[in-house]
């Protein structure tokens, strides 16, 4: 993608992170990766919500409940407002809020294609 501001490209930011490679020559190829996995060409979907309380839940309760942290999410129908192809993610986080009102589960998701499409990569 390009340096072009929105929605021409991705915009200027600066971005450091601390990796623990085994040499120095694992260096470019682990900032490649890192460039992949931020500039992936797909909507972004931070947080995808859930109310367990629900009726239409009913039937995802055990599945929702049961996601752990890297867990593939698939929103295989999702409104025509977003988008008409399945919405494949990757929970990275996890926000629950129950009470004996509510159950609500909040995930924290990242594109999935950059850890599926291919061979990720290896060093």
């Amino acid at each position: 993608m390009s340096t072009a501001t929105p929605p021409d490209g991705v915009g200027i930011y600066s971005y450091s992170q601390t990796v623990q490679a085994f040499s120095d020559t694992q260096l470019a190829n682990l900032a490649a990766w890192i460039l992949t996995v931020g500039t992936v060409d797909e909507y972004r979907y931070p947080v995808i919500e859930f109310d367990l309380t629900r009726s239409e839940a009913a039937g995802l309760i055990d599945v929702i409940s049961g996601l752990d942290i890297g867990d593939f999410i698939q929103v295989s129908n999702p409104p025509q407002f977003l988008q008409a192809v399945p919405i494949s993610q990757l929970a990275f986080g996890f926000t629950e809020t129950l009470n004996g009102f509510t159950w609500d589960i909040a995930i924290n998701t990242v594109p999935e294609s950059p850890y599926s499409e291919g061979d990720p990569p290896t060093w």
